[in-house]
């Protein structure tokens, strides 16, 4: 089997995903600007939901991605590296996809914005690139906002798909200790030992590698796309290691 025959079969399980996704958004939307409407409320929030689920779609779908196409494609004798190869060209595209969806959701809710007070479209990215998103034409914000959540899809696909691998080789008690044991200490034990043993400064680290991550103080777009991408890579990387020694299970 060829690389465009392992791409087109694991992007076949993905193009439902992407109609059922576009449509759960779209009625979100939709019902939230019903509710604007007749309640007569404000909303002048950040505007992030659409790309927050996005995000997280990305998440579990690159999770969901290891062990079903895993064993389908290595019983019909399809080497490691081309399944590896197949992902990661559906990652990428996959990234593109989404936040081209995103965006045309979003447009549903700037477009029943105009004229309306009580409504304030305010994107995430125009936020944290303020002078970008005001000195630059349409079309390139268009396409460098595109390029700005597409590399965080693609970041946290690799991430899903690195847990993916990495829990489809974990024993009963690691699994349980894996799915139990981040949430605690990411929710609950960090944030005790940040206020109590150091005074706020691994929250200040982890802004700070946010605000590196997405650019920087000079707030550069590119900066922000070149390490979603980095990030992708080495997650990646070490997940496709993980699949090329992963044994057979039933």
């Amino acid at each position: 089997m060829r690389l465009k025959s392992v791409f087109q079969y694991q992007f076949r399980d993905y193009k439902i995903s992407y109609f059922m996704f576009f449509g759960i958004l779209l009625f979100l939307e939709v019902a939230n600007l019903v509710g604007i409407k007749l309640s007569g409320m404000e909303d002048k929030g950040i505007y992030f939901r659409n790309e927050s689920m996005v995000v997280l779609a990305g998440f579990i779908m690159g999770a969901n991605a290891f062990r079903e196409n895993f064993h389908m494609l290595m019983q019909n004798n399809v080497s490691r590296k081309l399944i590896e190869a197949g992902r990661i060209l559906n990652t990428l595209l996959s990234g593109i996809i989404l936040a081209v969806l995103c965006r045309l959701v979003s447009l549903v809710y700037e477009l029943a914005a105009l004229g309306d007070s009580r409504m304030q479209a305010r994107s995430v990215f125009a936020i944290l690139y303020p002078s970008f998103w005001e000195q630059e034409n349409g079309l390139e914000k268009l396409g460098v906002e595109l390029l700005f959540w597409a590399g965080f899809v693609i970041l946290f696909t690799m991430l899903g798909y690195f847990f993916g691998a990495l829990y489809y080789n974990l024993g009963k008690v690691q699994k349980t200790l894996l799915s139990i044991g981040i949430p605690v200490f990411l929710l609950l034990v960090l944030p005790i030992l940040d206020v109590y043993a150091a005074g706020g400064r691994i929250a200040k680290f982890f802004l700070g590698m946010l605000t590196l991550l997405l650019g920087g103080t000079a707030g550069n777009p590119a900066w922000s796309f070149f390490s979603t991408l980095i990030g992708a890579a080495i997650f990646g990387g070490i997940a496709v290691l993980i699949a090329l020694r992963s044994p057979v299970q039933n």
